[in-house]
């Protein structure tokens, strides 16, 4: 194998629309203690998203429209212990777009730049 031939990075570095399917779901605890999904999400060319998904009531709008874009009929019955196992494998249209610099903790700004999916729609598959 060359060089040339291994990716920077894998996680996408662009914004745009794209297929995503989920690859791995797990219920995880924030920095603050409150549960949370991190799912992974790749592209048929294999770049990657995270998202992490807060279960905190106020912050459950984000799931819902994730579920409805994955073909979740809108009565269906929540349960977050076996969600994960039901959303692996599912498609979706993702919006990334590129996040704003965020402040360090020292008060400087960093140069990090992310890429977030921040818009969900049906696949239609």
């Amino acid at each position: 194998m060359k060089l040339s031939e291994i990716k920077d990075s894998m996680y996408i570095k662009q914004e745009g629309e794209y297929t995503f399917k989920i690859t791995d779901v797990q219920l995880e605890k924030s920095q603050a203690g409150k549960d949370k999904y991190v799912i992974t999400c790749e592209t048929k060319d294999e770049q990657i998203s995270t998202l992490n998904i807060s279960l905190e009531a106020k912050a459950l709008f984000k799931l819902k429209q994730l579920l409805l874009a994955c073909g979740f009929d809108k009565d269906y019955d929540l349960d977050f212990i076996t969600l994960p196992m039901k959303l692996n494998g599912r498609k979706f249209i993702g919006v990334v777009t590129k996040s704003a610099p965020k402040p360090n903790l020292d008060g400087t700004m960093s140069d990090k730049v992310y890429y977030n999916i921040t818009s969900f729609r049906n696949a239609g598959e």
